[in-house]
């Protein structure tokens, strides 16, 4: 959320106001504290399990909670009528993108998504030469990773622009550390560098 606050500045009547998608929310890391501020979150996840996960570690949540909505879709062109024509004023990514089998086309579809002035809001690992350090082989098999090695600055915004949307950032936003199996399976701590693009939808 820090990260969050820091690139969009909004203010507390904005956030009530606004209808947002955690697109791939996983466990709800994201979700549970942008629902506690947005007027409707909706948890956009393919994993029946990570959603279970989610509806449980919201429901032990002190209130105000904050508003959920559940949605089990692999998100696509032939899912997205589940969302019933719903528009968002906030889109947001973490470490999602790197999963993805067609990032453009993913790209382009929730930029449709947003409503006018609307934010897409993208985290993902940098090709900082340690990204693919990021997740074992074995994980990489099980969770479909694609992009072993991160994007970079230049192609992102590319991506973005060609969805019409007016890129506002994109730049390395901060850093983590990990500890990863090296190639000999000895524990090494690795630092990886998360870039952060923003693209805003024309009114």
């Amino acid at each position: 959320m820090e990260a969050l606050d820091r690139h969009l500045q909004w203010d507390s009547q904005r956030w009530s106001d606004a209808i947002v998608m955690d697109f791939g929310c996983g466990s709800g890391l994201l979700s549970l504290p942008l629902a506690r501020r947005c007027r409707k979150l909706y948890a956009v996840e393919p994993s029946e399990g990570m959603l279970t996960t989610l509806k449980d570690r919201h429901h032990n949540q002190p209130h105000p909670r904050g508003v959920i909505e559940p949605v089990q879709i692999y998100l696509n062109d032939q899912t997205v009528g589940q969302l019933n024509g719903q528009r968002f004023d906030l889109i947001v990514s973490s470490m999602v993108c790197h999963h993805l089998p067609d990032l453009p086309s993913t790209i382009t579809l929730l930029a449709s998504l947003l409503a006018p002035n609307g934010c897409l809001v993208v985290f993902d690992l940098e090709n900082d030469g340690n990204a693919c350090w990021f997740h074992d082989e074995q994980a990489k098999i099980d969770s479909g990773v694609i992009a072993d090695d991160g994007f970079d600055c230049q192609y992102m915004r590319e991506v973005f622009c060609r969805t019409g949307l007016r890129v506002e950032l994109c730049e390395t936003d901060f850093f983590c550390t990990k500890t990863v199996l090296d190639k000999e399976g000895k524990e090494i701590c690795v630092v990886f560098s998360v870039l952060v693009v923003v693209g805003r939808r024309n009114v």
